[in-house]
């Protein structure tokens, strides 16, 4: 059997996790690095006995020692398809996502991260911090940045898959030959592999929301051309308090989008069906149709 097993210090998930000061914590191990006095980890592949049990140190957690453990209870090969090689640790800080996306994928090797990071309301908070800025997404390259944070904090309300568990510091993903897959599943299949149930439903969920809005702003960062000229600027202020006053619930589901924003009208800022952007170009193509009506009726006059 060939499996993946995830190692980190667990932390509050209380709101949006930020980087940690430098130098304020001991990075997490690879797979197959010596844990202190303990024997290594076993690397996804090694070949185990049925039903032998692998187990991961999270003994330097905060609610003690303890074990991790994925036991082979399946005939199937649940590393079919996918390679160790391959997988790619990636912290739940999220400015942290796309500079290790970047580095391990070289079709994105001219993106200039703090273009991107500085841009906006909301992507400058990739810089800024996470209370900073905030309000009304300046275009739909910020609008992005504003999901992402948006339904990260999701995760950590009621119905988020976070909010009774802290998460892991980070996960692992699978990019086959340098190349991001057009599946979030796929992407996210490593950190699939976790035994514990409520660690795997909050750390996964976190693994499939960074890599639907990380692609996302990498592919828009190329065709709309970021790279080359001045980020916006957010002359907004820092966020409205007030607006975090409203009661907000999470939906998160095993389909994609995954992860909902829901308010008490049980429509969300964010994605609930159908996206910001969704919206607002049905309103536009409404508006143009409305026109075209009125044009043609003028011509008939």
């Amino acid at each position: 059997m060939k499996l993946l097993l995830l190692s980190a210090a667990v932390i509050s998930a209380q709101d949006i996790p930020v980087p940690p000061a430098a130098g304020s914590d001991t990075p997490m191990p690879l797979p197959g690095s010596d844990l202190g006095n303990n024997e290594p980890m076993p690397l996804p592949g090694n070949e185990q006995e049925e039903n032998d049990v692998l187990t991961v140190d999270i003994s330097n957690a905060e609610d003690g020692e303890g074990t991790v453990g994925i036991t082979n209870t399946s005939p199937e090969d649940p590393m079919a398809g996918h390679n160790v090689e391959d997988f790619v640790q990636i912290t739940k800080y999220i400015p942290d996502v796309i500079p290790l996306l970047v580095a391990a994928v070289p079709g994105y090797a001219t993106v200039d991260y703090e273009k991107i990071a500085s841009y906006g309301c909301w992507c400058g908070k990739l810089n800024a911090g996470r209370d900073r800025y905030g309000g009304p997404a300046l275009d739909d390259f910020d609008e992005i940045c504003k999901r992402w944070f948006r339904l990260r904090h999701c995760l950590v309300l009621e119905g988020g898959t976070c909010r009774t568990v802290k998460a892991l510091d980070s996960y692992y993903v699978d990019i086959p030959d340098g190349v991001l897959s057009d599946d979030a599943d796929f992407h996210c299949h490593p950190t699939s592999l976790l035994n514990d149930e409520a660690q795997k439903s909050c750390i996964l969920n976190i693994c499939r929301v960074d890599y639907i809005y990380a692609k996302e702003l990498l592919e828009k960062y190329v065709e709309l051309g970021i790279g080359s000229r001045d980020p916006l600027v957010c002359d907004n202020g820092d966020r409205n308090k007030t607006d975090q006053q409203r009661h907000n619930t999470c939906e998160v589901t095993d389909s994609f989008p995954y992860v909902s924003l829901l308010t008490n009208s049980g429509l969300g800022n964010d994605i609930v069906r159908r996206s910001v952007n969704d919206v607002r170009r049905e309103k536009r193509m409404s508006k143009h149709r409305l026109a075209r009506l009125l044009n043609m009726n003028d011509g008939q006059r």
